[in-house]
Order: C-alpha cells, then structure tokens, then sequence
C-alpha cells in the first residue's frame, strides 16, 4: 500500500512511483507508447494514475487491431490542475487564462474518415478522464476540488493544506 501522504511530502518519491507505473503501462500497452516518446512527456499527478490505468484499458478495448499503428498518446500531464491526454490523431487543446479563469477549447484535426466513430470514442473517453481528474485529488486520490492557490491543482482538503 501506497502511503501518499508521505509522498505528498517527498518529491521524489512522487517522480518514482508516477516514474515506475508509467513504464508499466509502456510495456502493457507497448503501441500507446512511442519508444520516442521522452519520459518527460509522461508526468501525471500520482493519484491520478488509476485514471490514467483505465484510460489505456479502455482506448486499448475500443481499437481493433488494424488501427492500433493510427494511435500513440505524445503527452499525459497535469495542466490548470486537471489530466491532459494529447494522442497523435486527438484534437489540438487551447487554454487562456483569464482573470475569471480558464478558457479552454479544441480545433479538430485531419483524420482518416473510415474510422470516426472510433476516433470519437477516444475523444469522448480522454474528455471523461480530464473530468474524473477535477474531482480527484493529484496527490492522492481521494475526492477532491478544483483550487486556487498559487497555481491550480485538484486537492483534497488533507493536501490542500499542505500547499
């Protein structure tokens, strides 16, 4: 058992953990994970990597095998405290920050039509795991809210008082 706690208080333990699951789900799913795709690129909130866990399980269930070569995920992060998936055939995201908050939207990009209902899933499925997120507190898991403090993040009211 994974005492967060302690690792919202140590950093690299934090980097470990979120370090050794992402390499898991590299070897799980080896064609969501280009080998080009840095380890940088993959650096989620730690309680948000069951997210991330059934995400790959469902975008891997809604490919047929023809099209898996179509899929690669290029970024998983946190970004205005909520999980972003970027894939390669995924929408372009846009974010201002204005002084009422953030202002989010997509533009949709060029893709192969014969498959758009798969494409769609996808898209829809990422949109529900960056919803999940908002709810679910970075550091550990645990229900949490939206909060500003000196930078956004999705903490539970343990966490948030740690910040």
């Amino acid at each position: 058992m994974i005492d967060h706690k302690r690792l919202s208080l140590d950093p690299d333990a934090q980097r470990r953990l979120v370090d050794s699951h992402m390499a898991g789900l590299r070897q799980r799913y080896p064609y969501q994970f280009p080998q080009t795709l840095p380890d940088y690129m993959l650096d989620p909130e730690p309680g948000w990597l069951p997210i991330i866990d059934a995400l790959c399980h469902d975008v891997d269930r809604l490919l047929p095998a023809e099209v898996r070569i179509e899929f690669q995920w290029t970024q998983i992060k946190e970004k205005f405290g909520t999980l972003r998936a970027y894939w390669s055939l995924g929408p372009l995201f846009y974010d201002v920050q204005c002084p009422d908050g953030v202002v989010s939207g997509t533009v949709p990009r060029q893709r192969p039509d014969q498959y758009e209902v798969i494409w769609d899933a996808i898209d829809q499925r990422i949109q529900s795991a960056t919803a999940e997120s908002a709810g679910t507190c970075g550091d550990c898991g645990a229900p949490g809210t939206l909060r500003r403090l000196p930078w956004v993040r999705t903490l539970c009211d343990r966490h948030a008082v740690l910040i």
